[in-house]
């Protein structure tokens, strides 16, 4: 099965500044014999034409680096104006996004499995909404996948550089908490490691009803654990950092709780900065524990701290 990768520039950024000078060697397996397509746009270039690998001798310029492995597709003026039009001035991503979505569209319209690869979540949802087809994932799930469809050689390296640019997003999303729905972007980037591509297609086994999934279980105990309640040694086991992890958030249902009885509760305004200030701190001090974990243990974490997040945003 080939895959057909659509870049944006943020994940160049996020390659120069993390990337091991190992990182060609293997990028170059992965486009060998056709499996892999690497896609851009002209805009792309623009973009990000002066960034380097900084990790690399003589930080060499990415672009030119890269050159043997990328396709550049030219999208027509018309058909970016179109896609901005379709989607609403207020909605609509910069130009340079929307020529990407629109070479992803047009890709998966030719029948080629396409990912759009970027860490701006309205392109996500922009794209869901105009029914472009696509799928989207951030950086750090693309190297992950990269990493899961690799060979052995390479698949500690994939990971290692998706743990990196994982923290990085994580810290750029929650810096942006008071400016959209944090919540929202956390639950795609999740859901993104858990929807991973095969080369093959394999068949889910059927948990037996008589038991209920181990994710299950784990997801309950680790909101048990977060209220204060007592649970298994082997459940704590299993869980490993995820509770200390998860911690902070627990912090947020005091907070809301003392908003009521302290001078905040006249001061609506300066309740709501005390609150987004807090609910950063514990997104931040969440997310950076998280980073360099697999997608199992984000997926746990995601639903044990839902309910603080859905308080704290209500």
């Amino acid at each position: 099965m080939s895959h057909t990768w659509v870049i944006d520039s943020n994940c160049f950024i996020h390659l120069g500044s993390f990337a091991a000078d190992r990182f060609l060697k293997d990028i170059k397996a992965m486009a060998h014999g056709g499996k892999h397509t690497f896609c851009v746009t002209p805009g792309v270039h623009d973009e990000v034409r002066t960034v380097r690998f900084q990790r690399w001798k003589n930080k060499p310029l990415l672009l030119e680096t890269l050159a043997p492995i990328l396709t550049t597709v030219p999208i027509d003026e018309a058909q970016i104006k179109g896609l901005g039009k379709l989607i609403g001035e207020r909605a609509s991503p910069q130009d340079v996004d929307l020529s990407l979505m629109v070479l992803a569209s047009t890709l998966t319209r030719e029948g080629k499995t396409v990912v759009l690869v970027t860490d701006d979540f309205k392109m996500t949802t922009t794209g869901e909404k105009a029914n472009l087809g696509y799928t989207t994932c951030p950086p750090s799930t693309f190297m992950q996948r990269l990493a899961e469809l690799s060979s052995i050689k390479s698949k500690s390296a994939f990971n290692s550089l998706s743990r990196r640019i994982r923290a990085a997003e994580m810290r750029y999303a929650i810096s942006r908490v008071n400016e959209y729905d944090i919540q929202a972007k956390l639950t795609w980037m999740v859901d993104s490691l858990i929807t991973t591509p095969q080369s093959t297609p394999q068949p889910t086994p059927a948990p037996k009803e008589s038991e209920p999934a181990a994710e299950e279980v784990l997801s309950t105990a680790l909101r048990r654990v977060l209220d204060g309640e007592q649970i298994k040694a082997k459940h704590k086991k299993a869980l490993g950092q995820l509770p200390e992890i998860c911690a902070p958030m627990v912090e947020l249902d005091a907070h809301l709780a003392r908003l009521s009885s302290q001078t905040y509760s006249n001061d609506v305004e300066g309740a709501y900065r005390m609150t987004m200030l807090a609910f950063s701190e514990s997104l931040e001090a969440v997310g950076l524990g998280l980073a360099p974990l697999g997608e199992k243990d984000a997926e746990l974490a995601n639903t044990a701290i839902a309910g603080y997040t859905q308080r704290t945003e209500t």
